[in-house]
């Protein structure tokens, strides 16, 4: 029975150590990607600007917004778009 208790103990620190280890990395590698930042061409409104400003939304209020990224093959996605359209088109037959 000590022999299962051991056991568990060393699996409990194995996963305690490999956890520090995850967080350990995703700690540095979040802190070296923030220094890489940089503002994106066109992502910013011509009308977001600082005299715009109405006030603060109250913090109950939800925000939604959605994010599109382009496409690194256009022909590639053309051909997904295609196929989405015609399964899309045999399922409602």
């Amino acid at each position: 029975m000590e022999f299962v208790i051991q056991m568990r103990k060393r699996r409990l620190l194995i996963a305690a150590v490999v956890t520090l280890g995850v967080v350990a990395g995703v700690t540095v590698t979040g802190a070296a990607q923030a220094s890489a930042r940089r503002e994106l061409a066109g992502s910013v409104p011509g009308w977001a600007k600082a005299a715009a400003l109405q006030g603060a939304a109250p913090g109950s209020d939800q925000v939604d917004f959605r994010v599109y990224l382009g496409w690194q093959n256009a022909d590639a996605a053309s051909a997904l778009a295609t196929a989405e359209r015609a399964t899309a088109e045999r399922a409602t037959v």
